[in-house]
């Protein structure tokens, strides 16, 4: 009894010996119910029986016959060589088996047949060349070359398998022949693309100011397989954010292919793909870390171009102006991002302003300006200023922001009055509402810090036959004056500004002068006027100046102009550069529309005056003779 357990175990060795043999080349056969036997015979001697193509059965005992035979080599080797002697009818010595064909299919069937006899009895087995035992041939009876092991072409490639046929003539001779079938394993994908190992989790640096077009990395790739399942192509699977780099599919060259910035992307993971040609294709994958390198490429950079606030101008000495916070940041690193330095680029308002630096990180600074001295808006009403970062790096990169400091007002100047004290002359028969003067104060200050309000404060004697214009300081008369109540008038007029907070106001004196009328008299001579009596030119600085009207009842011919003899032709006022003084000559012309052609005489109220806001006057009465015949009086003609 022999228990069959597993495929491959040794269920009986057998042998056989012949003394008179000088041999030991001895055959063992199956004889006898070898029909689908689960066993095979290794034939050569001392070879162990092993168990082949075992499959589930219900026959719970087998029962075969072995016979031993022994022969001559010469006499079997000499036979090989005769072709009528157990000769190849197939002529199948070459064949090719894919590497992956399954354990037990078969790969060819060797026959051999015989001219000269029909073999009463013949078997096949594998002799020699089968390296690591990768073919058997299961059924010695068949002769059919079966894989007996999973075969690798990239192990083995290819096998030189010696098949050996026995046949046995009628008369118990044993013939035999071998036959040399050269097995090629053929190519499937069965191995994907492998790197080279020093190429996975590859770890590279590089500056971020390499130029386009350099190249990085040669990857090498190989695949053990042949023909397309060996042809390679290399791809990025990820990782290659806006397509910085390039890879030549072929070469496995990696090259830069747009400008590196550390700081928009400072690491790579490159995942690259090789994938060979095999249908399915097979691929393998390998990751490359680059790491790129920060050079000093940026400047500081500050928040904003241009910075503005207001301040008041009286903001205190050695405080940070509020609400300016100027940040400044360097997107570099260690040194290069560092923000060293930040100063006013001109000396013009380092003795006005200050900068305090804040350090909020190595490459974040904030910076504070600090008023350092006393600030007058009257004086310098703005500051305009270039503030400098300098960073850490060799040499140093800057940067400029413009900072405009504007300084608000405060009502910190009182009105002041253009003149201390002021006198105004006017005739006591004034009529009510005539124009004393002005007086103009004047206020530093903008704004309703400067918009002004006049009043008189006090005045003397009481009461007061004046008032004044709130914004205008216009003087005039409310009341009838008479030099018997009094001849001068001393006021205090004050002027206030409208300051929200606070009001400040300035003063000034005002005099006021009662005057009797003078009587002006002219008389003729020769073909002007001469005056008589002396003008007085009493109106201090605001009346120096005096003028003649020449009038003639409701009509105003124009005005005479002493010493220069000419007329203005459109009735106005002209000023004399001094008084006149008794004798002095006065050219008259007058214009065409004057003279009344159907009077032989004319009578002209002839007023002199000065030119002060109360506009003083005294009249006199000329009589000018005119000829009928003229229609206008030429210089240097009759009057």
């Amino acid at each position: 009894p022999i228990s069959l357990r597993n495929v491959g175990v040794t269920v009986i060795q057998f042998s056989a010996t012949r003394d008179y043999l000088t041999t030991d080349l001895r055959r063992h056969t199956l004889l006898a119910n070898v029909q689908r036997t689960p066993f095979q015979f290794q034939p050569l001697p001392n070879i162990k029986l092993r168990s082949a193509r075992v499959s589930s059965t219900n026959v719970n005992s087998r029962s075969f016959d072995i016979g031993a035979s022994g022969f001559n080599p010469s006499k079997v080797f000499n036979n090989t060589l005769r072709s009528d002697f157990c000769s190849w009818t197939d002529q199948i010595l070459d064949a090719a088996v894919l590497e992956n064909a399954p354990i037990n299919s078969t790969i060819l069937r060797v026959k051999a047949s015989q001219a000269s006899f029909t073999p009463a009895f013949e078997q096949y087995s594998i002799t020699t060349g089968n390296t690591d035992n990768a073919f058997e041939i299961y059924d010695p009876l068949e002769g059919n070359v079966d894989v007996a092991k999973a075969l690798d072409r990239e192990t083995t490639s290819s096998y030189g398998v010696v098949v050996f046929v026995e046949q046995m003539d009628s008369t118990g001779v044993l013939w035999s022949n071998t036959a040399l079938v050269n097995i090629t394993v053929l190519d499937v994908n069965d191995n994907a693309p492998i790197f080279d190992d020093d190429l996975d989790n590859l770890n590279i640096s590089l500056y971020e100011d390499v130029a386009p077009g350099q190249r990085v990395l040669s990857l090498n790739v190989t695949d053990i397989d042949i023909g397309s399942n060996a042809a390679i192509t290399l791809s990025f699977l990820s990782g290659n954010d806006e397509s910085t780099f390039s890879i030549d599919s072929t070469t496995g060259v990696i090259s830069i292919a747009k400008s590196l910035d550390r700081e928009t992307l400072d690491q790579y993971t490159l995942v690259v793909q090789a994938k060979d040609g095999g249908s399915p294709a097979m691929s393998s994958s390998a990751t490359i870390y680059v790491s790129i390198i920060d050079i000093n490429d940026n400047p500081p950079q500050f928040s904003k171009a241009i910075y503005r606030t207001n301040i008041p101008e009286n903001f205190p000495e050695n405080v940070t102006i509020p609400l300016l916070d100027i940040d400044i940041r360097d997107r570099d690193l260690a040194d290069f991002g560092e923000v060293k330095r930040v100063f006013v680029s001109s000396q013009a308002h380092n003795d006005t302003f200050k900068i305090v630096l804040q350090q909020l990180a190595k490459n974040y600074v904030r910076a504070q300006v600090e008023v350092i001295s006393p600030l007058d808006r009257e004086t310098q009403p703005s500051y305009s200023f270039v503030l400098t970062a300098e960073d850490g790096g060799s040499p140093p990169l800057t940067s400029t922001a413009e900072v405009v400091v504007t300084v608000s007002d405060i009502n910190d100047n009182a009105p002041i009055f253009q003149n201390r004290f002021y006198t105004f002359h006017l005739e006591e028969d004034a009529p009510i509402g005539i124009g004393l003067g002005q007086v103009l104060a004047t206020d530093k200050d903008i704004g309703e810090n400067a918009r002004l309000s006049y009043k008189i404060v006090t005045i003397s004697p009481q009461p007061s036959p004046f008032k004044i214009n709130e914004s205008s300081g216009t003087m005039v008369t409310n009341a009838t004056l008479s030099r018997a109540h009094a001849i001068e008038y001393q006021l205090v007029i004050s002027a206030t500004d409208h300051g929200l907070r606070y009001q400040l106001n300035g003063t000034t004196t005002v005099t006021v002068l009662l005057l009797q009328p003078q009587l002006v008299s002219f008389r003729m001579s020769g073909n002007g006027f001469v005056l008589n009596n002396p003008v007085r030119n009493t109106a201090n600085n605001y009346s120096q100046n005096i003028g003649y009207l020449l009038q003639g009842g409701q009509k105003t011919f124009g005005m005479l102009q002493a010493s220069y003899g000419s007329i203005n032709p459109k009735p106005s006022h002209v000023n004399l550069k001094r008084t006149l003084q008794p004798a002095t000559f006065v050219k008259a012309f007058v214009l065409q529309d004057a003279v009344f052609y159907d009077t032989r005489s004319l009578s002209i109220a002839f007023k002199v005056h000065d030119n002060s806001f109360s506009s003083l006057c005294q009249p006199a009465d000329v009589v000018v003779q005119l000829e009928a015949s003229a229609a206008l009086l030429p210089l240097g003609g009759a009057a």
